[in-house]
């Protein structure tokens, strides 16, 4: 898929097929993540690949009872080492994110969750923090694009 199509694709996806995923898929889903632009190349990210069953369930609770979170092949918990770094690390989770579309994955921002619990859960140290969770699967449905603001509404050429 060409990289500005799959840009302007995609979406959201928040029903996932039952379905795992090939660790070459999740490789190489991290393999975009971790070619993401970062500050002076800092590189200050780690990611948790979760992909079992009671943690995601766990998760769930976590996040608002977000259900399909436990329905993706996959969770990635994209963490921040260094404070003062998440923009980079949602780079990276971006980059993960438009990697997942282009093999006909698909995947979602989550940001609403119990940073504290689910650092626990994920054995993630007092210092970092989780940025995102982003569930990666098969699509089961492909929700329709939503409407973006037009870009004479949020642009201006000076």
């Amino acid at each position: 898929m060409e990289l500005y199509q799959a840009i302007i694709e995609r979406r959201s996806i928040r029903n996932f097929k039952p379905s795992e995923l090939p660790k070459d898929t999740i490789l190489k889903l991290l393999t975009a993540a971790i070619n993401a632009p970062s500050a002076n190349n800092r590189q200050n990210w780690r990611f948790i690949v979760v992909t079992n069953k009671a943690l995601k369930n766990k998760l769930v609770e976590e996040a608002c009872e977000q259900q399909f979170i436990k329905d993706a092949a996959v969770v990635f918990a994209m963490i921040c080492t260094v404070p003062g770094y998440e923009i980079d690390v949602a780079l990276a989770a971006e980059n993960l994110m438009l990697a997942a579309w282009g093999e006909g994955l698909g995947s979602c921002w989550i940001k609403s969750f119990n940073q504290e619990v689910a650092k626990k859960l994920l054995e993630v140290g007092n210092e970092e923090k989780i940025v995102c969770l982003i569930p990666v699967g098969e699509i089961a449905e492909l929700p329709e694009k939503p409407a973006r603001k037009p870009l004479e509404e949020v642009v201006t050429f000076k």
